[in-house]
């Protein structure tokens, strides 16, 4: 499975899960409350929709996680001269502290000879 994938079905288990783990939790709670006398069979279903949240979030963060390896396995870093920024530079002109290399004037000149 592609990384994006991965991380829409974790999403999808804790989505689809939550409603269901609030609910049996009220339930057990009601069960509780109103001294019958086994309401174990709500500590197991909750417990089987906390397993299906735990599954999904433990999807959701591998997918994310393996989706930032992809991204930043094969692109070069660009940092600023002045600011040091990471990324923000841009075609030689940094969107952070807004200035352009020295470089870029150089280019310039060319230009308009």
């Amino acid at each position: 499975m592609k990384p994006a994938q991965v991380l829409a079905t974790g999403l999808l288990f804790f989505l689809l899960f939550m409603p269901v783990f609030t609910i049996m939790g009220d339930l057990r709670v009601e069960c509780e409350l109103s001294e019958q006398t086994d309401c174990s069979e709500w500590e197991q279903v909750q417990g089987i929709t906390g397993v299906g949240l735990f599954f999904g979030f433990i999807l959701s963060v591998g997918g994310a996680y393996k989706m930032r390896i992809y991204a930043t396995s094969g692109k070069k870093r660009k940092f600023c001269s002045k600011c040091g920024s990471v990324g923000a530079q841009d075609t030689r002109l940094c969107f952070v502290c807004d200035s352009i290399v020295a470089a870029e004037f150089l280019e310039l000149e060319e230009l308009t000879e």
